[in-house]
């Protein structure tokens, strides 16, 4: 009887998960953010990033996925994205990630203050991660951003950092942040799971 058949579909989407509140697949190609009005963004992968230990291997730019990646070994370890403001900017500040299942556990530092709660930098799959800061007024001049390893997430051996960079969101911003997103909607109402490899 096809009434009562029950298929399961499993969808391989690099950098996709399911969005339970708009109950669709959604997914951003790599590279394609767009910067909003009223959004100011800081890209570490054009800025003069450093890394503590100081050491070539630890950290990489992938420009095809638009981060910079740390591959830290040991918690402590951090990348800094150093930019510069041409003008006073205030608006709730974010940090920008790349999530994936080799990350680990990170707090934030805009110029040496801790800010925001910490962020796991893990997911199943590849997917965009955005980690509040708070509001925020920065002053012309050079500012620096640190991204600090606390832990490995629970259960992996590594503790790596996709750092995508810094967004501002002042008042004239417009509701959507950095990104442009695609979708893949269901007929039926499903319940649905994953990311990266998303099961319908």
């Amino acid at each position: 009887d096809s009434q009562n058949m029950k298929v399961s579909t499993s969808w391989q989407v690099q950098g996709g998960a399911w969005n339970a509140k708009e109950r669709a697949i959604r997914f951003q190609a790599p590279g394609s953010a767009v910067v909003q009005p009223g959004w100011v963004s800081f890209r570490a992968v054009d800025m003069k990033c450093r890394t503590k230990p100081d050491n070539p291997d630890m950290m990489a730019a992938l420009d095809s996925l638009g981060i910079m990646i740390l591959r830290a070994r040991e918690a402590d370890s951090y990348i800094e994205m150093p930019f510069k403001v041409a003008s006073e900017i205030t608006g709730e500040a974010f940090v920008d990630f790349l999530n994936y299942t080799d990350r680990g556990v990170v707090q934030n530092y805009l110029d040496g203050k801790p800010l925001g709660e910490k962020y796991d930098n893990y997911a199943e799959g590849v997917t965009e991660g955005r980690a509040p800061l708070g509001k925020v007024t920065l002053a012309p001049g050079e500012h620096v951003l640190r991204v600090k390893v606390l832990d490995a997430h629970p259960g992996n051996d590594r503790m790596f950092v996709g750092l995508k960079g810094l967004s501002l969101k002042t008042s004239q911003a417009v509701d959507a942040g950095t990104g442009s997103y695609f979708e893949l909607r269901p007929s039926d109402v499903q319940d649905s799971i994953g990311g990266g490899t998303c099961v319908m």
